[in-house]
């Protein structure tokens, strides 16, 4: 299948066509004198050029083209320094211009590199120097330089991306699928696989995009392409079936719904709908308004085929002859598929010499030097790739070894200690200062390393579950070994608030740092933690970003780090943070506020202390390191710190560190300092699948949010709370059908969170997970006393959190499906066939108050016993109670449409005899009586 990359693909709705044409300019262009002309001018014989292009020979374009850069530069010594800008814009896009048309001039990329190089030098716009890419890429796969053109098309996908601009960002979704195309021409499936992954992945995080719904059906489109490349014609035209035609808005995405139908029915030997797409392709509105004159060689190719396929041979005559006359005129004309369809026509002449020539001559195409050498290039590309991930799982590996052994050290260190007090004959009860400092330690690193080893071993789990998915597999890695770095960071600070005991805490050698530059990386590092909280953060200093300053590193960000950290972990959602450093020729002033919980006044001087726990918050680690750490930093570097605190309205941390700068003047402000944003709006909130089951996630670490968000997404609606007085906002304002809570939490914990929903009809019986460190945490009546039947214990695997989940859901929702007679969400479950028909049969027998379970087993064709089993393990309720269940749910409904007249026709009509014993169970079920719900509806 040949996929055609049209130049205006690339420049994805170039910058020219967009605008209104204006009327044609004089060519002021060819009158290079010293008039200042102005900037709408020039404007309008820029797009008058582009315009002209297709119109113009190459070499009156070039002409044109080379005039009007000479105005240009004669323009912007006239012009003030403010239209430079905009006169520097027209030079590029005439260079953009001149890339194509010095290609069909001399069929040479050297001119194209030469104006690409110019265009760099003239322009840092991502747009701009994307679409040089671009196009460069686009006349590289004329010259069937295919590696050169992916690399090319990858290097504008991330110049795109890396623009501000919205409209720019989106270039980069056409890019993607022009990659996806040339992948195809190399008949690589496991790349367009992942490229198409890609694209989807980059167009469902446009949800508030104008043409979201529209892009929604590139991606059925482009998924529907690779499955035909695999031979899976049935699929592929299952697929193309969902798409909504009505969103198809533009003619580059209806050409390509109709090429892959007809590529589809093609496979399929449908030859006739096959046709008739192609036809559609070349007159995508199928009105004679709309058809196009420009009938490529590609389409007489087609044709030519579909007639000798159909066995028609005076149309395969006429397409022959057509095809002929097409390519006549083209110099040096080398087509495969053509080829190939020549040695069809010949074949089914009975002419089999010249069958044999075009067959030769379609195999040294198929098989040229420049396409052998990109698929070995692409393979061997694929083979570094193995070798690089296989270098970071060994790394992680020798990682993981390391952590081991220093948690064999630690417990060692931890036994012998309680062997030295026995030996000692001290008795352990009556030693607090052991039992609440040492027993703290051991409990605080095991929740500080079980946190990141949960997300760490799900990342290398999700790795193996897509071992050809080089963007997945890439990303999975990544996100392991953050948390990897995250997990020896928090074993170095613990290990340094240990050893401070012996004053072991060292300064390192100062390096020289940019300072700015500094703050803002480390600012960033946590930019999913405010995006999940939806906090504002913002800093403001007195000096310029050029200020160089020789420090010790190290300890600045630990101080930094732990602060914003502790900000963000302390400070509810949709809050703000202002961290201000000032400088003076003797110090360095570092003072960060934020709008967080705040701490009384009894405990400020407390929380330096080494694994105080406040009581006015509950940690999520349960025993501090952080402040004791930095104020033993800061003591080191002969600093001061400071706190400032209330609750409920935040905490300011003021930090003085001696630092001598000689040339603080030079490098300070002279205008009024202002906070600047530096946190990003929220770009985690993923599109709502109204069909879908909702979950509600509450958990303050990231990394488990992100990993539950990442195996969840596909088939569940995830809202995040950051700790239980969030959840329960939630829980008031919406609907879930399931809850999974991390135990420690701050302000409400998972177990407070669970008492409070018990006390919320509408949610006390959701299911709920509770997440915890250790089983010693859930242990006595803890479980039962808050009906907590799940828990789940870290580390824990992904296969373990999904199939739980899973069959919780299966027991819930489809109970759900079993006792209403409607619902929207879309969850299978493993036995729903069987709950449809016990359902229907007992709605046939509902009047029958004899109807009983040993009837309704031998009509769902199971054995009593078995069928019990069955629903007793999926839904937690015996036979007898999934008949009264029904029953009891249709008297609900049956009161509310008001459908009998009095209270005991209801229950005659569910077939239950006795009205006490339905009032008794229907209370118990719906939480009031009966005849108050009649009531209720009866003056309705």
């Amino acid at each position: 299948m040949k996929i055609k990359i049209i130049i205006l693909f690339v420049a994805l709705n170039s910058l020219y066509f967009t605008q209104k044409q204006t009327s044609k300019p004089t060519n002021k262009s060819e009158s290079a004198n010293n008039k200042i002309v102005s900037l709408s001018t020039l404007d309008s014989i820029s797009r008058h050029n582009n315009a002209s292009m297709y119109k113009w020979s190459p070499k009156k374009n070039s002409k044109k083209i080379h005039a009007f850069l000479k105005l240009l530069e004669t323009q912007k010594s006239l012009h003030k320094s403010k239209s430079i800008k905009t006169i520097v814009d027209l030079q590029v896009k005439s260079m953009l211009d001149l890339m194509l048309v010095g290609f069909e001039i001399n069929k040479s990329l050297d001119s194209v590199n030469y104006y690409q190089n110019k265009i760099k030098t003239l322009t840092t716009k991502p747009e701009l120097i994307g679409l040089s890419y671009g196009i460069r890429s686009y006349l590289q796969h004329q010259n069937l330089l295919y590696i050169e053109a992916i690399n090319g098309y990858e290097i504008a996908v991330k110049l795109y991306r890396s623009s501000k601009e919205k409209k720019t960002q989106y270039k980069t979704i056409q890019t993607l699928v022009n990659i996806n195309n040339l992948y195809g021409e190399l008949g690589s499936v496991k790349h367009k696989k992942e490229i198409v992954d890609e694209l989807a992945q980059t167009i469902k995080a446009l949800p508030k995009h104008p043409r979201y719904e529209n892009l929604l059906q590139l991606i059925k489109i482009e998924k529907s392409n690779n499955l035909v490349y695999l031979g899976l014609y049935k699929s592929a035209l299952n697929l193309l079936r969902s798409i909504d035609t009505t969103k198809l808005d533009r003619l580059p995405l209806l050409e390509k719904y109709f090429e892959t139908y007809h590529e589809t029915y093609k496979g399929l030997g449908k030859y006739k709908l096959g046709e008739l797409y192609l036809d559609k392709i070349h007159n995508p509105k199928n009105i004679d308004e709309a058809t196009i004159e420009f009938l490529s060689d590609d389409f007489y190719i087609e044709k030519l085929k579909y007639a000798l396929l159909s066995k028609n041979s005076k149309k395969a005559d006429f397409y022959f002859k057509k095809l002929k006359e097409q390519t006549s005129t083209i110099k040096n004309y080398n087509n495969e598929e053509a080829y190939e369809a020549y040695n069809l026509y010949y074949s089914s002449k009975n002419d089999i010499e010249k069958a044999y020539y075009y067959f030769k001559k379609a195999s040294e195409i198929k098989n040229s030097s420049k396409k052998k050498i990109a698929i070995e290039r692409l393979f061997k590309a694929d083979i570094l790739k193995e070798k690089e991930l296989i270098s970071n799982l060994n790394l992680l590996k020798n990682i993981f070894v390391a952590i081991f052994l220093f948690l064999t050290a630690f417990i060692v260190f931890f036994y012998f200690k309680i062997y030295k007090l026995k030996k000692e004959k001290i008795n352990l009860t009556n030693n607090p200062t052991f039992l609440n400092k040492d027993l703290a330690y051991f409990e605080n690193i095991s929740n500080k390393i079980k946190t990141p080893i949960t997300s760490i071993m799900g990342y290398l789990n999700l790795m193996k579950e897509h071992p050809l998915d080089h963007v997945k597999r890439k990303k999975y890695l990544n996100k392991a070994y953050d948390n990897v770095e995250k997990m020896n960071s928090s074993l170095d600070n613990f290990l340094n608030i240990v050893n401070s005991d012996k004053s072991q805490i060292t300064i390192k050698v100062k390096r020289e740092i940019k300072f700015n530059s500094f703050v803002r990386e480390i600012v960033s590092s946590y930019q999913l933690n405010l995006e999940v909280k939806k906090i504002a953060f913002y800093y403001k200093t007195d000096v310029l970003d050029s200020l160089k300053i020789n420090f010790e590193a190290d300890s600045l960000k630990i101080i930094l780090d732990t602060l914003i950290s502790n900000a963000i972990k302390y400070s509810a959602t949709s809050t703000s943070i202002y961290l201000s450093i000032q400088f003076s020729e003797q110090q360095i002033s570092i003072c960060l506020k934020d709008e967080g919980y705040g701490i009384s006044e009894h405990e400020r001087d407390n929380v330096f202390l080494q694994l105080y726990k406040t009581k006015d918050n509950k940690s999520t680690s349960g025993y501090g390191i952080g402040l004791p750490l930095i104020s033993k930093v800061v003591e080191k570097l002969n600093g001061k710190i400071r706190l400032e605190s209330k609750l409920n309205v935040g905490s300011v941390f003021n930090i003085d560190i001696p630092l001598e700068l000689k040339t603080y003047s030079l490098f300070k402000k002279n205008e009024t300092i202002a906070f600047e944003l530096l946190s990003k709006k929220n770009s985690l909130e993923t599109h709502v699948n109204n069909s879908f089951p909702n979950l509600l996630i509450v958990e303050d670490n990231i990394e488990i949010i992100l990993y539950l968000k990442e195996i969840f997404s596909n088939f569940l609606n995830c809202t995040i709370a950051v700790n239980g007085k969030e959840a329960l906002k939630f829980i008031k304002e919406n609907t879930f059908n399931l809850i999974i809570s991390e135990l420690k939490l701050p302000i409400m914990n998972g177990a407070e969170l669970k008492a409070a929903i018990n006390k919320i009809d509408t949610h006390k019986k959701v299911p709920f997970i509770m997440i915890a460190s250790t089983t010693y945490d859930l242990s006595g009546d803890f479980k039962k006393k808050l009906g907590i039947e799940e828990y789940i214990q870290k580390p824990f695997s992904k296969d373990e959190i999904v199939s739980r989940v899973q069959n919780i859901l299966e027991r819930s929702i489809t109970l759900e499906k079993i006792m209403s007679n409607d619902t929207k969400i879309d969850f299978e479950g493993s036995h729903d066939d069987l709950m449809v028909k016990i359902k229907k049969t007992v709605m046939l027998n509902l009047t029958n108050s004899d109807f009983n379970v040993s009837k309704l087993a031998k009509i769902s064709g199971y054995e009593k016993k078995k069928l019990g089993q069955i629903l007793k393990s999926k839904f937690g309720l015996s036979l007898i109670n999934i008949i009264l269940e029904i029953r009891l749910q249709t008297a609900y409904d049956y009161i509310v449409k008001n459908k009998y007249p009095t209270l005991n026709e209801v229950i005659y009509a569910v077939g239950i005899n006795s009205r006490t014993y339905f009032n008794k169970k229907f209370q118990e079920k719906f939480g009031l009586k009966a005849g108050e719900l009649k009531r209720r509806h009866s003056l309705k």
